[in-house]
């Protein structure tokens, strides 16, 4: 399927695309009228919500994570199993 090298290269091409958006849209074209709103106002409220959710997704992942994951083992558990490995040799 991918493989690595191809999947850094596109990686790459998406960061240089990426640029050259923010570029364009808040420097060389920022008082474009799109919708009844300047271009590099969209851009940045559109940068902004991309975050914002990004965040939002992580907190929740993380949350996910701690009430999917079992409950550790007590010391005491790991300590009696230690013992009954060293008592075994």
């Amino acid at each position: 399927m991918f493989t690595s090298k191809l999947f850094g290269a596109l990686l790459i091409t998406v960061a240089v695309l990426v640029v050259l958006i923010y570029v364009i849209t808040l420097i060389v074209i920022p008082d474009l009228d799109v919708g009844g709103i300047r271009l590099a106002d969209a851009v940045v409220r559109f940068s902004v919500l991309v975050g914002a959710m990004g965040f939002a997704v992580f907190i929740g992942y993380i949350g996910y994570l701690l009430v999917t994951s079992p409950v550790p083992k007590p010391v005491e558990e790991f300590v009696k199993e230690y013992k009954e490995q060293v008592g075994e040799q």
